[in-house]
């Protein structure tokens, strides 16, 4: 008597994927990662800076969307960002870095991925000099002038120019941009809703702001001046 020996697809199904297993393919392809819509990198002394902290703001009402760490290359990226106006943005406290340096920008269908340029957080031997912290000076007026005095920035600027904050942090006086070290003050706001007024005795802060090459701009921390 002749056995017939019958074909089973099952089997050779099983044997397909025993086949595919034990060589070694199974591992499932690596996704693509997400692409992101905002990436840059910050540095300090031309060095990657790892572990500072990037924020995303709204530049129309400055409400914060976000804010992500530096990787160990200094990196930092943002993903999925609405189409829109917006302000990336690190801040520091140490007296060798900048108060902040940000960078404006917008995402369109046109342009809907941003890479940031370098944000650098070093002031490169910049320093305010005069009026000192907490100094008490006579009010300024037209016929008694003072001089706010800083240290030059040792790297390419476009410009800088000194801005002098109410108590209240509004913005009420800023010099001419350019690249000088020194700024007068006459005593007269041209900023804000005083513009024209003279200034009053009070408790007031000044910094130094830049623009650089690349854009992004900076400012160092504020320190204080007393008007009598």
């Amino acid at each position: 008597m002749k056995l017939t020996r019958r074909f089973h697809p099952g089997l050779a199904y099983l044997a397909a994927a025993f086949l595919f297993l034990s060589s070694g393919c199974s591992n499932n392809p690596t996704e693509p990662q997400p692409t992101p819509s905002v990436e840059g990198s910050v540095v300090k002394y031309s060095q990657p800076f790892v572990g500072t902290t990037v924020s995303l703001y709204n530049d129309e009402n400055y409400t914060l969307l976000d804010t992500t760490i530096t990787d160990q290359s200094g990196d930092y990226r943002f993903y999925d960002v609405p189409h829109g106006r917006w302000l990336v943005k690190t801040v520091s406290e140490v007296p060798d870095e900048f108060g902040y340096v940000r960078y404006i920008f917008s995402l369109n269908p046109d342009t809907p991925e941003v890479v940031v340029p370098t944000m650098d957080v070093s002031t490169h031997g910049l320093s305010l000099l005069e009026p000192g912290e907490g100094d008490s000076v006579p009010t300024p007026d037209p016929f008694n002038l003072l001089d706010f005095v800083w240290s030059a920035y040792q790297n390419q600027i476009e410009w800088n120019n000194t801005r002098l904050y109410s108590e209240y942090d509004s913005l009420i006086w800023s010099s001419t941009k350019n690249s000088d070290t020194i700024a007068t003050f006459d005593g007269v706001m041209n900023e804000g809703g005083s513009s024209g007024s003279p200034v009053q005795p009070g408790t007031y802060e000044w910094r130094v702001k830049l623009k650089f090459p690349n854009s992004t701009k900076a400012a160092t921390r504020k320190r204080m001046v007393i008007f009598q």
